[in-house]
């Protein structure tokens, strides 16, 4: 009977240290987004097919793409597989989502911004099958996104 106790023990001390570390490192790396955002919060970001107030003529349109996956810890994986059995949304994935388009994002802006473009335009996103979703033996859950958009320089106002 005590050998069931200290099982039990340590699969939910297991279960609860991956929610502890997740928790942790999720937190850590929306802080590291947000710091990034900040440093290059003058670069406008639409979703505008055409350039929104035209284009300056000093430095032509280009295009950048950028991927991130973001793998899932422990505890969402228990819960998500709980909820699966269940049915309903898998509201413990929901940040990686956001995580994953934020950090796509981010590192389109960063690279225009460095490379002399205060804008960008035309963002996409795309959810790309990394963990294998398609396949039920895989049990790594990723969640992959490809971004592109096109960068500009705006005219002088």
């Amino acid at each position: 009977m005590v050998e069931i106790y200290i099982n039990l023990g340590i699969v939910f001390g297991l279960i609860f240290f991956g929610y502890l570390s997740g928790s942790y490192l999720e937190k850590r790396h929306f802080a590291r987004i947000e710091e990034r955002e900040q440093q290059c919060a003058n670069v406008l970001v639409t979703q505008l097919v055409t350039f929104p107030g035209g284009v300056a003529p000093d430095l032509a349109p280009r295009m950048y793409a950028s991927e991130s996956v973001i793998a899932s810890d422990y505890f969402k994986s228990f819960l998500s597989g709980i909820r699966k059995f269940f049915g309903g949304e898998m509201g413990s994935y929901l940040p990686l989502l956001e995580r994953a388009r934020r950090e796509a994002q981010v590192r389109i802006v960063e690279a225009a911004h460095k490379d002399g473009y205060d804008a960008v335009c035309n963002l996409r996103f795309e959810n790309v099958d990394i963990g294998g979703a398609t396949n039920p033996r895989r049990r790594a859950v990723t969640v992959g996104i490809l971004a592109s958009g096109t960068a500009y320089t705006r005219p002088p106002a």
